[in-house]
Formats: C-alpha cells, sequence, structure tokens
C-alpha cells in the first residue's frame, strides 16, 4: 500500500507544506490495533460499522458543501466506502490540490486502495489508517477538513478537535456532518440494531471554539439521494494576525 508517497514527492513543485525528509509510511499505520471493519465509539455505545448504503452517499455531498476548489489540500477523516473522497477528487481534477483520508478500519482501507488505485498511483490521493487523536501531519497542512459521523467514533474529542485545528490552515473550514435520525447498523453475525446516534450539538460548539474555532454555525440539511436529515456543523481556523 502506499502511503503518502506520490504527495511528498510533490510538496516542492505545490504547497511546500512537507519538509524534504518528511515521512509517514511508519506513522499512518502504527496503530494496528483496530478490528477489520469496526470502529472505536466513545463511551456508552457500542461497536458498530454502516450497513445502510444510501447513508454512505452522505460522504459524498458532505465534500460537495466545503466548496472545495481545485487547488485545494483535502482531509476526509473516517472515509468509510470512500465516497466522499471520490467526490473531494472530482472536485480538485485538473488542479494542483491533493485529497488525503484517514479510516481506522483496515477492510475499508483495503476496499477503496484497490477502488481508486488509479488516484493514488496518480498521486492525487492518498490513505491512512490512522484515528483522528494524532494525526500524522505537519501543521497548517490542509485547506478543507470534513467528516461524516466520524466524532462519533472519537475516543478522545478535545484531543481530535486539538489535532485537526493544528493541521488546518488559518482561515480554512472544517465541516462535522452528523445524522439526526437513527441510523440502521449492522452488528457482528449480521444482527440488525437500531442506535440513536448521541450528539449534543452545544457541547460539540463548545468543544470547538475552546479547541480555537471560530464562526461556528450549525445548518440543517436533508440529503438528496436518500432523503436523510443530517446537521452540518462548520467551524474555521482563527486567522493569522
Amino acid at each position: 500500500m502506499k502511503i503518502m508517497g506520490n504527495i511528498l514527492r510533490d510538496c516542492e513543485k505545490t504547497r511546500q507544506r512537507w519538509p524534504s525528509n518528511f515521512s509517514l509510511s511508519s506513522s499512518c499505520m502504527r496503530n494496528k490495533s483496530f478490528p477489520d471493519s469496526w470502529t472505536r465509539v466513545s463511551s456508552g455505545m457500542c461497536c458498530i460499522r454502516a450497513g445502510v448504503i444510501s447513508k454512505e452517499q452522505l460522504h459524498g455531498a458532505a465534500a460537495q458543501l466545503c466548496g472545495i476548489q481545485p487547488s485545494h489540500f483535502v482531509l476526509e477523516l473516517s472515509f468509510s466506502k470512500g465516497l466522499g473522497l471520490k467526490q473531494a477528487l472530482s472536485l480538485i481534477k485538473g488542479g494542483t490540490g491533493r485529497v488525503v483520508g484517514t479510516e481506522t478500519s483496515k477492510l475499508n482501507i483495503s476496499a477503496v486502495t484497490r477502488e481508486l488505485c488509479e488516484d493514488i498511483e496518480l498521486g492525487a490521493l492518498e490513505v491512512c489508517l490512522q484515528d483522528s487523536e494524532l494525526l500524522p501531519f505537519i501543521h497548517n497542512m490542509f485547506d478543507v477538513i470534513y467528516t461524516v459521523n466520524g466524532n462519533l467514533t472519537w475516543a478522545d474529542q478535545t484531543a481530535a478537535l486539538k489535532e485537526i485545528y493544528r493541521v488546518l490552515r488559518p482561515g480554512c473550514l472544517f465541516m462535522t456532518c452528523v445524522y439526526k435520525e437513527p441510523v440502521v447498523t449492522k452488528k457482528k453475525q449480521s444482527k440488525q440494531i437500531q442506535i440513536e446516534r448521541e450528539f449534543h450539538s452545544d457541547e460539540y460548539v463548545q468543544d470547538l471554539k475552546e479547541s480555537g474555532f471560530t464562526k461556528v454555525k450549525i445548518k440543517e440539511h436533508r440529503n438528496a439521494v436518500s432523503g436523510y436529515k443530517y446537521l452540518a456543523v462548520y467551524a474555521y481556523a482563527r486567522q493569522m494576525k
């Protein structure tokens, strides 16, 4: 699996965001404790994996909402089946931008690597096995960061938000999409369960502000493909004075 190789070779020609001796080949893969196809979920919730294809479409909708430009360096946290990565790739096509995705599922990493192998070979896409509490990227690297329900898998929300703020460029967008309705999921041995996602918007907004984000706002959307309602939380890194 190629980890960050193509982007690192191109950094001097594009945005100078990686030093020449910077390597992620070990740091991206050091977190091997995650079971295949399962994600760690915060206290009080069981381990789940997405089981409804229509909701995967929201990853693409989230990327569309971010205003991604061809020159942007984009990071999707918890990219799941990769539909958000595909949308982001289509938005940077023809430009100098790059797309990076992180996941905690080795199965998702493998599936996306196979499906989007051409984009990886071309250097437009990189994928990384990593949780959000310890991101292996340099400061001020990305123009856009987004996640779809990824915040509901963080063991330490404060640590994750601080890491996101660290790698986001000043004045740029971090967007969180959260399902408003219960999500049908699959548990081990294909047992169907219904889970009400726990998301406290006031608490999340406060944590964003305490982590340094500004211009925090919440908008409600309904996905045109699936019909599911979801919240989009917009937050921006502070501009440098």
